[in-house]
């Protein structure tokens, strides 16, 4: 978490974006296939990735048409669907944020095994051409993850972006020109995580490492569910009093954290100069919006002024940086409420809030396990259904088609419920 007292210190300004285009590239490809096992085992703890019989049929059966992949996204799932593609034997482009570039290794193998990168949250000419392009041409599938940021909720679906369909219907807009658009489908994946052994220990020993560091003295609750509100409940206060919000009396958790989201979402705005709106918009694309702005503030460069000006302009990126960290610290709070609580009291559910609480008390995620992945294919959404209606109104023929596909990645992450593991007794 970014120290909120700035330091003086002038910082590095950030490199200008620059676009990476895909490539494939076989001797990477190679290389990608045999490390993907590894990476899935040594680091986010997943022994195997599934898939039937009836739902790998599905995928063979458009081999030969435009594709776009729309999986959920609560972690590292481009790796999972990379491990998809193993299977199926097949090569994928993929849309991926600038900042898994910005490691330079990482960002040179990455474009090699056909990913490419979007400057999320503006207009990226480059990302749109190549992506219409690409579908165009439709040569290999593409995956787009339509939640637009790992959230590392797996029994959550967060509200589908239009990006997918929109450049769909663009792709299908660009083949129309020559007659009648072939077929150009998004297909909904849902990867469902689920733990494969007992693990009370994990969660005995990420409650204590909390527990320690929140100074949380006495004998803990032997209740899993008390012993994780009582955890809770010490963040929340916590950060209330870091923003100096007074909960008010007999405030339930949830309404507490409301507040603090608001409170926190209108200072950040107030200090980006940008009138906070959309109150009834999801909770993401309103803090992904601010986002935007000051990452636009940190890359402003001043015209004049001499060293005047640089130093201003350290100051700014000091400030904007504590505010993209104030934002980040928004997006963390959805795990401490009870939303998850509500569906069935599962170790799955458990594990992710307790992570999350973690990213915010320690600033770190871990991944826990030993756990597989399953993943189920729904019905494709044929976008020529919707291209009458785009040509008369792109937003909503692609928030439309969206929807759909957002539907349907629900009710298959649905479907795969039962493979979860109840809460266990203390």
């Amino acid at each position: 978490m970014p120290d909120s007292r700035y330091s003086g210190k002038r910082r590095r300004k950030p490199k200008a974006y620059r676009f990476r285009p895909p490539r494939h590239v076989p001797a990477l490809m190679a290389f990608g296939r045999l490390a993907a096992p590894w990476y899935l085992r040594a680091v986010i703890h997943v022994t195997d990735v599934e898939i039937a019989a009836a739902d790998r049929a599905k995928l063979e059966a458009l081999r030969h048409e435009r594709v776009v992949l729309t999986p959920n996204h609560p972690t590292h799932d481009p790796v999972v669907m990379f491990q998809l593609s193993s299977i199926l034997k097949m090569q994928y482009y993929w849309l991926a944020a600038r900042e898994v570039f910005e490691d330079p290794l990482q960002g040179w193998v990455v474009s090699r095994v056909g990913a490419y990168s979007v400057d999320r949250g503006v207009k990226d000419a480059d990302a749109l051409n190549t992506t219409r392009r690409l579908l165009k041409e439709g040569r290999h599938w593409l995956v787009l993850f339509p939640e637009g940021m790992e959230h590392y909720l797996h029994d959550a679906v967060l509200p589908f972006l239009p990006g997918a369909a929109r450049l769909g219907l663009g792709a299908l807009s660009d083949l129309a020109s020559d007659g009648d658009p072939p077929p150009l489908k998004l297909v909904p994946i849902a990867s469902r995580y689920y733990y494969t052994q007992d693990m009370r220990p994990v969660m005995d020993r990420a409650l204590t490492r909390l527990e320690r560091h929140l100074d949380l003295s006495g004998p803990p609750p032997a209740d899993w569910q008390a012993r994780q509100d009582r955890i809770s409940d010490v963040v929340l206060s916590v950060n209330e009093e870091y923003y100096g919000v007074l909960p008010e009396p007999g405030a339930d958790v949830t309404t507490r954290l409301d507040r603090l989201r608001e409170v926190v979402i209108a200072r950040v705005a107030d200090s980006l100069g940008v009138p906070e709106q959309h109150r009834d918009k999801p909770l993401r694309n309103r803090v992904r919006r601010l986002m935007t702005i000051a990452h636009r503030r940190m890359q402003e460069a001043p015209e004049a002024g001499g060293e005047y000006a640089r130093e201003l302009a350290g100051r700014r990126l000091g400030w904007a940086g504590r505010l993209l960290g104030e934002l980040r610290r928004v997006m963390e709070f959805v795990s401490i409420t009870p939303d998850l609580a509500a569906g069935p009291p599962t170790v799955e559910n458990y594990l992710d809030v307790i992570g999350r609480i973690e990213m915010e008390v320690f600033n770190r995620w871990r991944s826990f396990g030993p756990r597989r992945v399953q993943i189920s294919v729904g019905e494709p959404v044929d976008l020529r259904e919707y291209y009458a209606r785009y040509q008369a109104d792109p937003d909503e023929a692609s928030e439309a088609a969206m929807l759909e596909v957002e539907h349907r990645v629900r009710a298959l992450l649905k479907s795969t419920a039962h493979l979860m593991n109840p809460l266990p007794e203390k």
